[in-house]
């Protein structure tokens, strides 16, 4: 716990501080010092914000793992159905992964789907280091 409570620094350390009387520190737990500290500075609107990041959030080069994760840290912390959660991750594809997918049959699931995504996406990109000239033979 002290170390927690040691890592905070600035106001978010002042907010602690109060709390630690001659060397005892009078937090029950981390979760605790989470919440305190997400009461004193936590983000008012959080879900609305996170809503607008995936809206907003666009694969802005051919690295889909990458994009993937923030789509999912995002979409962890708002509740969609299944449907809207497939539909705002192909929202923010780049067009080549778009237009990968004119033929392949989508499957419902979101995992699936994942997996389905990710195939493509390394298929593309085989393709793009074959067009460069890195592709090796045995």
């Amino acid at each position: 716990m002290a170390y927690a409570v040691g890592f905070p620094k600035g106001k978010a350390y002042e907010q602690i501080l109060q709390l630690i009387d001659e060397g005892n520190i009078n937090i029950a737990s981390v979760e605790a010092q989470i919440t305190l500290l997400e009461n004193a500075f936590g983000e008012l609107h959080r879900v609305r914000t996170t809503e607008r990041n995936l809206q907003s959030l666009r694969q802005m080069d051919p690295n889909f793992p990458d994009h993937l994760a923030y789509f999912q840290r995002y979409a962890a912390e708002v509740s969609c159905n299944n449907a809207a959660t497939r539909t705002s991750l192909y929202e923010g594809f780049g067009a080549e992964l778009k237009d990968a997918l004119v033929t392949p049959d989508t499957p419902d699931e979101l995992d699936q789907y994942i997996i389905l995504l990710k195939s493509v996406d390394n298929k593309i990109r085989a393709r793009a280091e074959e067009s460069n000239g890195s592709s090796s033979t045995c």
